[in-house]
């Protein structure tokens, strides 16, 4: 739990006691015949008013709360992903990379396309022969 959810906890107890001291006081007015009921009801009043702004605010605070750690932890996650990703890259594409493993594939590649162009010229080379052997 974190400060500021814990400071929402508290607001939110300490509105939810105005309320009850407010109906304390309504249960108080109704049964018992008091001279000053003007006063009372002033602050009934005030009760209601401040431990319902009090407890809006908690309730308010911890839904903001919780909205935001609900994208730290989208963060969080995302930033795991990515030093995945790096980690596979360091283990795996890095050490080809310094290794020369790409450059043997390069060199393989143009081996092999030499090999090809070989190929062709042999069969250009068959065509020619037989092209001028029947002439």
């Amino acid at each position: 739990m974190t400060n500021k959810n814990s400071s929402s906890i508290i607001r939110i107890l300490a509105g939810g006691y105005l309320l009850y001291l407010a109906y304390q006081l309504i249960n108080s007015i109704r049964t018992e015949n008091i001279d000053n009921k003007i006063w009372l009801i002033v602050a009934t009043v005030f009760f209601i008013i401040s431990g319902a702004g009090i407890l809006y605010i908690g309730i308010k605070g911890m839904i903001d709360q919780n909205k935001q750690s609900d994208a730290e932890a989208a963060d969080e996650e995302l930033n795991e992903e990515l030093e995945a990703e790096e980690e596979m890259y360091g283990m795996y594409a890095e050490p080809a990379l310094k290794e020369g493993k790409m450059a043997n594939l390069e060199k393989e590649l143009e081996k092999l396309k030499a090999e090809d162009v070989k190929d062709e010229t042999a069969e250009v080379e068959t065509v020619d022969d037989t092209q001028n052997g029947e002439e």
